[in-house]
């Protein structure tokens, strides 16, 4: 089931719209992030997590929206330390 405060969260990041369907379906499949394949996707990745990190109350420490951010986390070490 598709979250709906994970959508909100994306909306209030100033994610496009036309890439939440897609980020949403493929952690509701994988239970992570989208992997990183350019220099752009990086760059939008980087400013989504700013903004959804800098949001999160402290309460929601384990929800979906919290376990989305620690995976694009992930995902954002991983294409700086591949030094792309």
């Amino acid at each position: 089931m598709m979250d709906p405060g994970l959508r909100t969260r994306f909306l209030a990041a100033g994610m496009p719209k036309h890439q939440i369907e897609a980020a949403l379906g493929y952690f509701e499949q994988t239970g992570t992030a989208p992997a990183i394949t350019s220099q752009s996707e990086y760059a939008a990745a980087r400013e989504t997590y700013a903004r959804m990190d800098a949001c999160l109350p402290p309460e929601e420490l384990f929800s979906r929206v919290a376990r989305y951010i620690l995976r694009l986390g992930v995902q954002l070490s991983e294409w700086e330390r591949c030094g792309a």
